[in-house]
């Protein structure tokens, strides 16, 4: 067959390159899965097929079925490693701890801390999600390596001032002074029904406080 016109300025070098660039153009077009070619002789069978196996010597070809093979290697999806925490007792852990794991940064981690802090320590894991901006698929993927071991603080109800009270996050300041004012009129509180019959609007919240009282 004769070269076309525009072909013939090339020397041979030249016109093997655009021959090869129109082979790579044609496997495109009628090969758009070559992502998936899996071995070497499928690679084979695609150029035989489309007749240009011939302006490649076999340095080339070999050259080109490791850039082929090379490039779906670099597609190939990496799997996903599922990382191992160590495991922390909510009551002692520091803010390196709560840090190791993922989606916890240092804001988050001082605020469990703080928050931890503010109760006299956890008395449930569950505590931990309560939280402020602690998303709940973070502490979900956290909570098998969360346990509970030291103690927490007793919150003396009847020598508590108003200052201390209102510091707890279970005791807002209206029932932190109707706290005050009970026990400045009863003299001493000695059982949770004192609270519940005074306080029945808060009935939640002192049974969310009744494991941090002491009498």
């Amino acid at each position: 067959m004769k070269a076309p016109i525009w072909f013939k300025p090339f020397n041979r070098s030249q016109r093997n390159a655009i021959l090869f660039l129109l082979g790579l153009q044609s496997l495109l077009l009628f090969f758009p899965d070559i992502g998936d070619v899996s071995t070497s002789q499928d690679l084979d069978i695609i150029l035989d097929t489309l007749q240009i196996a011939e302006i490649f010597p076999e340095g080339k070809k070999a050259a080109t079925r490791e850039r082929v093979q090379a490039s779906k290697r670099e597609k190939r999806p990496i799997a996903t490693q599922v990382k191992s925490y160590s495991r922390i007792d909510i009551n002692a852990a520091d803010s390196a701890a709560w840090k190791q794991f993922r989606g916890i940064g240092p804001v988050l981690a001082s605020r469990i801390i703080k928050f931890r802090d503010k109760l006299g320590g956890f008395v449930a894991i569950e505590q931990v999600a309560e939280t402020y901006g602690l998303p709940d698929s973070v502490y979900r993927a956290a909570v098998p390596y969360l346990y509970l071991e030291k103690a927490h603080q007793k919150l003396d109800l009847n020598q508590a001032d108003l200052k201390t009270l209102v510091a707890h996050p279970y005791i807002e300041y209206p029932l932190a002074l109707g706290i005050v004012r009970l026990r400045e009129k009863t003299g001493k509180l000695e059982q949770e029904e004192q609270l519940f019959e005074k306080f029945p609007e808060w009935e939640a919240q002192i049974r969310k406080l009744l494991p941090y009282i002491s009498w």
